[in-house]
């Protein structure tokens, strides 16, 4: 590990990698010795309307949002009022069994490690769409059970029981299962759960939904590359044209589809908020003075939970939604999450020792997979900086 931080190397090094990939917009943030060394934004958040990407410019981080979304779940772990290891069924109000294996409960910690044997099947996509962009959303039964609209069987392993390592399978629907049951048993809605819980207490101005974001927040449209037509089109908040769909989740009964928030992938947040968030895992559930969690629950869910071979072998150990992995920085065991959805490429990690870190968020760019199951895009920026 580097003793000192060079902030000119890395930074041409940065420029390089925007050339080679054609990046749009990236932010970048560095934590060393548990300080921000190193902020700065490159490129523009907003094509049209020529908006510079800056480290304060809000993008939608992907699936860096489920330890946001796992620690919130956590805190009404600690309080005594979830356990991780009985049927969440009690805490859905309905029954919530793989139907192949209709006698083995699903429990949090299943759904926290991707373990459960819940997929998202063929019709997630609909449902999500019906959930996040019309104005009125049904409730999440309608996907997780068999009368519901948008239930498959191909939704449940017909292979591997709940627990079984073997069948782990990535699972962004266990996320809005998740959102679900935070707001029965907190008593509050998703959105200003967190807002109360987490963000207001470590300084962080962003939101599951852009309509609760401050008025003046610069947000990150997100660009995706089309190979057959040869050019980058707006995939995601792109909102010049109308502005987003507004979803009136508080004129629903509280655990009526978490989904409607995008648990899984729609926190809007800059990379200096999720440094704040970072830094508050790698000080053991405090920043600032302020404590979140209590230090051994942070260790319970960076723990390894679950080890295996999944996504091309991007995931081979997972915490309670943390991923751990030495496969992206050679010689470096990290700890956080990755993003990717609609063209957008993110990282939160920091190293096992909690001395360093790295955020970065990219808007659009060109990039392949790589061996390690990362795209290359995220072994050259990390490697970039681990490497200054």
């Amino acid at each position: 590990m580097q003793t000192s931080f060079d902030n000119i190397a890395l930074n041409s090094s940065i420029e390089e990698l925007m050339t080679q990939h054609q990046i749009i917009g990236l932010s970048l943030l560095v934590i060393q010795d548990r300080e921000v060394v190193f902020t700065k934004g490159y490129g523009l958040a907003q094509r049209e309307r020529q908006v510079p990407m800056t480290a304060d410019t809000k993008c939608r981080v992907a699936s860096i949002s489920k330890p946001v979304t796992a620690t919130a779940l956590m805190q009404l772990y600690e309080q005594g009022q979830l356990d991780l290891n009985v049927d969440v069924s009690q805490y859905l109000g309905f029954p919530f069994r793989n139907p192949n294996f209709s006698d083995i409960p699903i429990t949090l910690k299943h759904l926290l490690t991707h373990t459960s044997g819940l997929r998202d099947g063929s019709t997630y996509d609909e449902f999500l769409l019906q959930t996040t962009l019309q104005p009125e959303p049904g409730p999440i039964t309608d996907i997780l059970l068999p009368e519901g609209r948008f239930y498959h069987e191909d939704l449940w392993s017909p292979d591997f029981a709940p627990g079984d390592p073997d069948g782990w399978e990535y699972c962004n629907l266990a996320s809005g299962v998740l959102a679900t049951i935070i707001e029965r048993i907190s008593g509050e809605y998703f959105q200003p759960y967190c807002k109360t819980h987490i963000f207001d207490p470590l300084g962080m101005t962003c939101a599951y939904l852009p309509q609760d974001l401050p008025p003046d927040t610069i947000l990150a449209t997100i660009y995706r590359y089309d190979e057959d037509a040869g050019h980058f089109s707006s995939t995601y908040d792109d909102y010049t044209q109308r502005p987003p769909v507004r979803i009136p989740y508080y004129e629903f009964p509280l655990g009526y589809n978490g989904s409607l928030y995008s648990p899984q992938g729609g926190l809007r947040a800059s990379v200096n908020d999720l440094s704040h968030f970072l830094l508050m895992q790698m000080n053991r559930g405090e920043y600032c003075g302020v404590r979140i969690l209590r230090p051994e629950t942070v260790a319970l869910m960076h723990q390894v939970h679950w080890s295996g071979y999944g996504e091309q072998g991007r995931y081979r150990q997972k915490g309670l939604q943390f991923h751990l992995t030495d496969h992206l920085v050679s010689g470096v065991n990290l700890l956080g999450h990755a993003g990717d959805a609609y063209g957008l490429i993110g990282n939160m990690y920091c190293d096992r020792e909690y001395q360093f870190g790295v955020i970065f968020l990219m808007n659009g760019g060109r990039f392949e997979q790589a061996a390690s199951g990362f795209y290359d895009i995220e072994e050259h920026l990390m490697n970039a900086v681990f490497s200054t």
